[in-house]
């Protein structure tokens, strides 16, 4: 008897420390597996989705080079342009651009 007792306190403890049958979540039958509920969280609401533009963009200028003069890597199509002596120059990446526009003479050789 004394042995049964000692369970049962042991469960009830377990219980009220886990919060299953605790009068702040409900209590009550049902949830949790041990006769409490667990208390849902309402939904998160669903995220905002802004419109896709209408217009789009204007198509690129064809470079006349297909490596970046700057890094000898392949042009990256977003990356923006130059141009020097009446062709379009691609680039790689956006630190090119730059570099290329302080000192065009110096990558011209690498031109086609």
């Amino acid at each position: 008897m004394t042995r049964l007792m000692s369970l049962s306190i042991a469960v009830l403890t377990i219980s009220s420390l886990s919060g299953c049958a605790s009068s702040q979540n409900g209590g009550g039958a049902g949830g949790c597996g041990c006769g409490g509920t667990r208390p849902m969280s309402a939904p998160a609401p669903a995220p905002m989705r802004t419109p896709m533009p209408q217009s789009t963009p204007a198509p690129m200028a064809r470079v006349c080079n297909a490596i970046c003069p700057v890094m000898d890597l392949p042009v990256d199509p977003s990356v923006p342009t130059s141009v020097y002596r009446g062709k379009t120059v691609g680039f790689c990446c956006m630190g090119c651009k730059p570099r290329f526009d302080a000192n065009p003479e110096m990558y011209a050789a690498k031109l086609p």
